[in-house]
């Protein structure tokens, strides 16, 4: 995905297309760190990247033993409103559906039916 990236970013602004994976990758990494140092980052139009933490839970293993598992911090996307307008705009021809939201009924070969409730 970064070469895609890298190759628009060229075709757009006229540079090399080395220069431009240069610079996408630069990118990420100053997302990354920034991410990793602050826990969030805003970009306007785009989305915002939000860390939190998941609080430590308790689980039985395959011997039916309690065990705990720790807390982790994960990393959230939240899209823009504007990002959210301009992807509702495609057209459906270009979005893929999500594949969770389908399931396959047992016994019959080629059929696919939504789940209810969710």
């Amino acid at each position: 995905m970064k070469e895609e990236i890298a190759k628009e970013l060229a075709k757009r602004t006229g540079i090399r297309i080395g220069k431009a994976y240069d610079l996408t990758v630069a990118l990420l990494e100053v997302i990354k760190d920034t991410i990793v140092k602050t826990g969030n980052v805003e970009l306007r139009g785009f989305g915002t990247f939000r860390v939190r933490q998941t609080p430590a839970r308790k689980y039985k293993n395959a011997k039916k033993e309690w065990c705990e598992a720790p807390g982790k911090n994960k990393v959230y996307y939240k899209a823009s409103k504007t990002l959210i307008e301009e992807i509702n705009e495609i057209k459906p021809s270009v979005a893929s559906p999500d594949k969770s939201l389908l399931r396959r009924i047992p016994g019959k070969e080629d059929s696919i039916e939504e789940r209810e409730g969710v």
